[in-house]
């Protein structure tokens, strides 16, 4: 359905990238490093070749060929993450329909997850964690967590964590984040609380 093409640089900071079937015009864009080309093949029941061609600025201003080549559309031709359609332009992420568009499949090889564990305190008083622990699978780290105050009616973000996970070979596999806090109010009188919560992202 749609073909997210990323540019590495190569040929330098800003390419203008042209697409094109027949008298289809799919993209004529600058892209600049890390800059993303979509190709959305919904706009055309019957191209059946696109052409890829890479400029040095627009060609329309004075901008010269780079590169250029046909891709076949229809799968699998050469949609396969991590190909290059032209050199410097990858196949970053794609997302494929089987129903028209009305539900569809978005397939990528890597993915951003940041997960924020947050304590809560629906009391009257202040909460200061006495002792804590963070479990969480590779690339992701587990630790132990205490002396966060937490002010009475309100929620404090404990730890963020970012990473970049590698979603080839997961398919199927389940990643779990869980944590575990004991609290003491500042009312000496209150009884000291406990919580866990866990967390899970299924491929």
């Amino acid at each position: 359905m749609t073909a997210f093409l990323e540019y590495d640089g190569s040929a330098g900071a800003s390419v203008f990238v042209i697409i094109e079937c027949g008298k289809s015009e799919f993209f004529a864009e600058s892209v600049v490093t890390g800059g993303i080309v979509d190709f959305d093949t919904r706009a055309s029941q019957t191209c059946e070749e696109a052409t890829f061609t890479m400029y040095s600025g627009d060609p329309e201003t004075g901008g010269s060929t780079l590169a250029s080549s046909g891709a076949v559309v229809a799968c699998p031709g050469p949609w396969t993450l991590g190909n290059n359609i032209l050199p410097g332009l990858k196949l970053a992420y794609y997302a494929s329909t089987a129903d028209g568009g009305t539900t569809f499949d978005f397939n990528v090889l890597e993915a951003e997850i940041k997960i924020d564990y947050t304590g809560i305190n629906t009391g009257g008083t202040p909460l200061a964690i006495s002792s804590g622990s963070i479990s969480a699978p590779p690339p992701f780290g587990s630790e132990e967590v205490s002396g966060a105050t937490i002010a009475q009616r309100s929620r404090q973000i404990l730890k963020t964590e970012t990473k970049a996970v590698q979603l080839s070979g997961l398919t199927g596999q389940t990643l779990d984040f869980s944590m575990s806090l004991t609290g003491n109010s500042a009312n000496e009188f209150a009884i000291p609380c406990q919580t866990s919560s866990s967390y899970q992202i299924k491929f």
